[in-house]
C-alpha cells in the first residue's frame, strides 16, 4: 500500500486484498480486526496501471484467510453495493460475480420450483392523463376509493383489478391497507425511473441494524404473495406504459437466505434465476417480494409507473415513502427513518415506531 501512496488510517493495519480483474482493499485494525464499524472498517479501489496481461503489483496481501471470513464477505458485498459508497461503481453484474464466488450461488439460495410471477391483465386503457404525480409506498384502503387522495382517484380501475385478481370480488379478505405507489416522470436518455439493479422488494433481513425481523418470519415482509392452486394470495402488482423498462426472473430467493441479499440486492445471483422476462407495455403483472427484477435504463421520455401493495408489510420507510392525512398506517408497521440505501451497513436507520404485541 505504500508503493501506491495510499495513507492508511490505522498504526497496526490488516488488508484483505482482492488483484484478480480489478482491485480492491479493505483496511481494518489488526488489533480488533472484526470491528467492521465505519471509522473502522476502509475500502479503497487500486488503480491498475500496467496492462491487463501484466501480473498485479505485490502487496501486503492475506486475501485467502480473510475474504473466506463470514463477516468480511458481508462487508464487501455491503461496501459495493451501498447507493452513497463512492465504490459503488464497482459492482455491475460482471464484477459482482468475479468479486464474491465466495459466496453460495446454489440451488440452497433460489427457489424456481414455486410460481413466483404472473401476467395478470391488460391495463384499461387509456391511461389516466399524466399530470407529473409521484407518490412512493403511500397508504390507503383497497375497498375505499375515497381513501385516496384525488389526484391519484384516476389509477383507481388500475387498483381493483389487483384487487379483484388477488383476492376475487367484493375482495372482503383482502388487507384493511394496501400500499400504492404512482411514478409519472420523464426520463432522461439512459436512465432509470425506478431502481435499477437487479433486487427484491422486501430489504431481507436488515443486515447490520438491530431490526430484526418479526421472530416467527424468517425476513421482513414486505408484500410477501404466494400463489397455490391457481389463486394468489396478497403480492405485489406492477404495470408501467412503456415496454422494456423491466425485467422480471419467475424465482425467487428463498425465505431462509434473504440474509444473502443486503437490502434486497441479488445481483450476483443473476444466472442461477432462469430466463428473462421483459415487461410489455400495459401489462399488470404480479409478484412476490422475494421475486428478482429490476427498472432497465431508458430512451429519454415520459414513463407512468403504478405498483400496488396487497400482502402486509413490516416496515414502512418514512424518509422514501409518501404518507396519506387520509390513512394512517396500521399498528403492527414499524416505521424507519434514515436513507435505506445512504450506508453500506444500513446502520443509521432507527426505528421510531415499535410493534405493538
Amino acid at each position: 500500500m505504500e508503493q501506491l501512496s495510499y495513507k492508511t488510517s490505522h498504526v497496526n493495519s490488516m488488508w484483505a486484498v482482492d488483484m484478480r480483474h480489478f482491485g480492491i482493499a479493505v483496511e481494518v485494525d489488526a488489533d480488533n480486526p472484526l470491528n467492521f464499524s465505519r471509522r473502522s472498517a476502509f475500502v479503497f479501489e487500486l488503480e491498475r496501471k500496467v496492462p491487463d496481461s501484466a501480473p498485479p503489483p505485490v502487496l501486503p496481501s492475506v486475501t485467502k484467510p480473510h475474504i473466506e471470513d463470514p463477516m468480511m464477505q458481508i462487508l464487501l458485498l455491503m461496501m459495493t453495493t451501498s447507493q452513497m459508497n463512492p465504490f459503488k461503481k464497482l459492482s455491475g453484474d460482471i464484477v459482482t460475480q468475479q468479486l464474491y464466488p465466495f459466496i453460495d450461488e446454489s440451488a440452497t439460495v433460489v427457489d424456481s420450483t414455486q410460481l413466483s410471477f404472473l401476467n395478470v391483465s391488460s391495463v384499461p386503457q387509456p391511461w389516466p392523463e399524466p399530470k407529473g404525480i409521484k407518490v412512493n409506498m403511500m397508504p390507503f384502503r383497497p375497498l375505499d376509493k375515497g381513501s385516496l387522495p384525488k389526484n391519484c382517484q384516476a389509477y383507481w380501475a388500475i387498483i381493483q383489478m389487483c384487487v379483484e385478481h388477488s383476492h376475487g370480488a367484493p375482495a372482503p379478505r383482502g388487507p384493511k391497507v394496501a400500499y400504492l405507489t404512482i411514478d409519472e416522470s420523464h426520463v432522461e436518455e439512459g436512465k432509470t425511473q425506478r431502481r435499477g439493479g437487479l433486487h427484491t422488494e422486501t430489504p431481507g433481513v436488515l443486515v447490520g441494524t438491530n431490526i430484526a425481523p418479526i421472530p416467527e418470519f424468517a425476513y421482513h415482509h414486505w408484500g410477501h404473495g404466494s400463489y397455490n392452486q391457481g389463486k394468489v394470495q396478497g403480492g405485489i402488482y406492477m404495470a408501467s406504459n412503456v415496454a422494456n423498462s423491466t425485467l422480471y426472473y419467475d424465482a425467487e430467493v428463498k425465505k431462509e437466505r434473504m440474509g444473502d441479499v443486503p437490502n434486497g440486492d441479488c445481483r450476483y445471483l443473476r444466472k442461477h434465476f432462469g430466463e428473462p422476462i421483459f415487461n410489455r407495455a400495459d401489462m399488470i403483472y404480479w409478484m412476490t417480494d422475494r421475486t428478482p427484477h429490476e427498472a432497465l435504463p431508458m430512451p429519454s421520455g415520459p414513463r407512468q409507473f403504478i405498483r400496488v401493495i396487497l400482502g402486509g408489510v413490516h416496515l414502512w420507510f418514512k424518509d422514501h415513502s409518501t404518507a396519506n392525512p387520509l390513512v394512517d398506517l396500521p399498528s403492527s408497521v414499524r416505521v424507519i427513518v434514515g436513507n435505506k440505501f445512504g450506508t453500506s451497513s444500513a446502520g443509521e436507520l432507527t426505528e421510531v415506531t415499535k410493534r405493538r404485541k
